[in-house]
């Protein structure tokens, strides 16, 4: 674990001092939110009441303050930093802590797009004949990019300050990694029989619970449909978008384990719910069925449909297709 300088305390110090320095300060829209009148553009001229700058505040010590206004042009946002302050009117030597190299190291991981940690596809890699041949599927590259397998490991390296972690970091040889939704964890798959089959090597702290999805646009306003596909493990999401894949709009996560609500929760949280939201999950063969529907049964009315599908040829999904026979469990 990287060893981090935790600021939730210096978080809430600054929001308080934030919430000192406003005219308005009320709570957003969830637990983590708070608007503010903007200091940047000065806000709305016609009503002083009005508040169109949020503030974000997470429990995650290495997720920054930040900020976003919706009436400044383009949106003006960032993180709560130096100059940030001095636009609230606040001496910002008053939290020297805000020039804290290994926090700003990690939230440069944070920020840094998907595609720069994780490169372009190597096509004839062991990593993609490993796939392809697990699967028996032919992927295009175009397919292989949206799995954000971390193609170049070295391309990652940079931004890990901590010398054990950097040195304990999987390679390309007999391993295929995967980078976790959050970017906090490498998922690293190894090939050898004689060594555990999942490693997970954590390279920020978070307090998010990790989840693998396949990149992918969704389009949220649609009033077409929207599926969101679960599965417990990478490569049985992998081999669902290869063999049941559900079309445009629709989001594969792997929740990494067995708790599948944990995936509805996770969509819930963003705003995926609806009526026109079909939920399919794809069980492992040793999974309770009766419990499972029975947890599923608060959520129904939340979406249009959701189906429960078990390999009645395999214990799981992440074969290849001829040993892949799916049965419906109704819900």
């Amino acid at each position: 674990m990287l060893e981090v300088l935790d600021l939730s305390d210096l978080k809430q110090k600054i929001l308080d001092r934030i919430k000192e320095a406003s005219v308005i300060f009320k709570p957003g829209s969830s637990s983590s939110q708070w608007r503010i009148r903007c200091p940047i553009c000065g806000d709305s001229q016609k009503d002083p009441n009005d508040t169109h700058m949020y503030l974000r505040c997470t429990s995650d010590p290495t997720e920054p303050i930040l900020y976003k206004c919706f009436l400044c042009p383009n949106n003006k946002g960032g993180r709560v930093d130096r100059k940030f302050l001095e636009k609230m009117g606040i001496n910002p030597d008053e939290f020297s802590e805000l020039d804290n190299q290994i926090f700003n190291k990690l939230y440069s991981v944070k920020k840094v797009d998907v595609k720069l940690i994780t490169g372009d596809p190597v096509m004839n890699s062991p990593q993609m004949y490993y796939i392809q041949h697990r699967l028996g599927i032919k992927f295009s590259k175009n397919d292989l990019d949206k799995f954000k397998i971390i193609w170049d490991m070295d391309s990652i390296l940079q931004y890990i300050s901590n010398e054990r972690i950097r040195n304990t970091m999987p390679n390309n040889h007999n391993t295929v990694s995967f980078l976790s939704d959050d970017k906090s964890s490498i998922l690293t798959r190894v090939f050898n029989d004689d060594k555990p089959s999942w490693k997970k090597t954590r390279i920020i702290n978070s307090n998010n619970r990790v989840f693998y999805s396949i990149k992918s646009d969704i389009e949220l306003f649609t009033d077409g449909e929207i599926t969101i596909n679960l599965a417990e493990g990478i490569i049985d999401i992998i081999s669902v978008y290869g063999n049941f894949n559900s079309g445009p709009n629709s989001i594969y996560t792997a929740i990494l384990g067995i708790d599948y609500i944990s995936g509805i929760d996770h969509w819930l949280a963003k705003g995926i719910i609806g009526p026109n939201i079909n939920i399919r999950i794809f069980i492992d063969s040793n999974i309770n069925e009766k419990d499972l529907k029975k947890h599923l049964k608060k959520y129904k009315w939340l979406f249009k449909n959701i189906s429960i599908y078990k390999n009645a040829k395999f214990e799981d999904f992440g074969t290849k297709p001829d040993k892949i026979q799916a049965v419906e469990i109704s819900v």
